[in-house]
């Protein structure tokens, strides 16, 4: 199969013409003509960016950095590349939220907090850092997505230096999202204690705003997203039930993208069990649909995945067919 048959969908009509009025004159020569018609309209172009990952800046990148060597591991960078990954998320999840990129680079490092160490918050030295990971996207000739880091030691200065690095180094960089998860701090607990990340929606949104403004005084035009979800029910996981509509009603206009995390435990209904999670961005309940299609430019725009479990669901394919009026896939 060809990439364009892989980045796009044939549209076809199917035309059928039953002959009625034979069936009703004898049923028992029930005789129904179809025809079928094959077209080239393109009813959907998927974003090539779906195929994205998830790489942490913990344990040597996952072991893809060898730092006896300071190099990256040859085989591995080869599976990544047979695996067909088209961009890779950095530094990772819940560790974004603890991660000043500012200690990681150079060759004087400083340890950053790892909240899945034991115990908890033990600092780690990152050998694995925003050179290194730019080095692995150059190798794959790939882009990164960058989560900036909400938690307690994030600022909006933090934030900016980071994207004016990057552009500083021509590294293309597909979007640069505003924290992970922090809504399920206080549902699970805080990953550091004595770290807070927790933020109310109406704080997350002037953090976001903050880091906006900051932004876009070193590197206007950055694409800047924002963290949400699609909760199932299933298990208690958002200890704030209005994060998406609080978020998406407030930013309307203010934000590129949206990253839509799905990958939590599906409902024990037969609408969520056994479904690719990739639809499941178009499935966002009516409210969060509601406010979703008020931003603009992002209902109908195709907008990048950034892998695994997370969507940018604004756009990821065109959801209604506007010339047939009707929604598609």
């Amino acid at each position: 199969m060809t990439c364009s048959a892989l980045h796009a969908i044939a549209g076809f009509a199917l035309m059928v013409m039953v002959g009625a009025g034979a069936a009703a004159k004898d049923s028992s020569k029930d005789t129904f003509k179809a025809a079928v018609q094959i077209t080239d309209w393109v009813l959907n172009t998927v974003n090539p960016l779906i195929f994205g990952d998830n790489i942490e800046w913990v344990n040597n990148g996952m072991g893809l950095w060898l730092p006896d060597k300071k190099e990256l591991h040859a085989e591995l960078v080869e599976e990544l590349r047979a695996g067909g990954v088209t961009h890779l998320r950095y530094p990772g999840g819940t560790l974004s939220d603890f991660f000043d990129w500012s200690k990681a680079v150079g060759s004087e490092r400083t340890a950053i907090p790892n909240p899945f160490a034991e115990p908890k918050g033990a600092p780690q030295y990152p050998n694995f850092g925003p050179d290194e990971f730019m080095a692995l996207c150059r190798r794959l000739t790939i882009p990164g997505t960058i989560t900036l880091n909400a938690g307690s030691n994030g600022s909006p200065e933090q934030a900016a230096s980071w994207v004016k690095y990057c552009r500083d180094r021509d590294f293309p960089v597909t979007g640069f999202t505003v924290g992970n998860e922090i809504y399920m701090a206080k549902t699970f607990g805080e990953p550091i204690p004595n770290m807070p990340i927790d933020k109310t929606p109406q704080q997350y949104v002037e953090m976001v705003l903050r880091f906006k403004n900051a932004i876009e005084q070193v590197a206007p035009g950055t694409k800047l997203g924002v963290i949400g979800l699609h909760d199932t029910g299933a298990i208690k996981m958002n200890h704030y039930p209005d994060w998406m509509e609080v978020v998406l009603g407030r930013l309307t206009g203010k934000i590129d993208f949206i990253d839509v995390h799905c990958g939590y435990a599906h409902d024990r209904n037969r609408a969520e069990a056994g479904w690719c999670p990739l639809p499941r961005c178009r499935r966002l309940s009516h409210k969060e649909r509601r406010v979703h299609e008020r931003v603009p430019g992002q209902s109908g725009r195709q907008t990048p995945c950034t892998g695994g479990y997370r969507y940018r669901c604004a756009g990821l394919v065109r959801p209604i067919d506007h010339r047939a009026g009707r929604r598609v896939l």
